[in-house]
């Protein structure tokens, strides 16, 4: 599965973490994939994008959709 795109992004909840000083709040990434030409829309939560995207190509998501 490769992610392509952002299609939406939102706070999700309380849960937080704190990376050198900073907090942090768990996001909720809705990602544009293709998977073998299939296009899918997934959902995951992660921290951060690169995070996000890494979860998706381990294949830790829910499907949302196939287009």
């Amino acid at each position: 599965m490769t992610p392509i795109t952002i299609l939406k992004k939102r706070k999700n909840g309380i849960c937080t973490k704190i990376i050198k000083g900073k907090e942090y709040s768990e996001m909720l990434y809705i990602f544009g994939c293709i998977d073998n030409g299939v296009k899918k829309v997934v959902e995951v939560l992660a921290f951060n994008a690169n995070e996000a995207r890494q979860k998706i190509q381990n294949g830790k998501y829910h499907l949302l959709k196939t287009l």
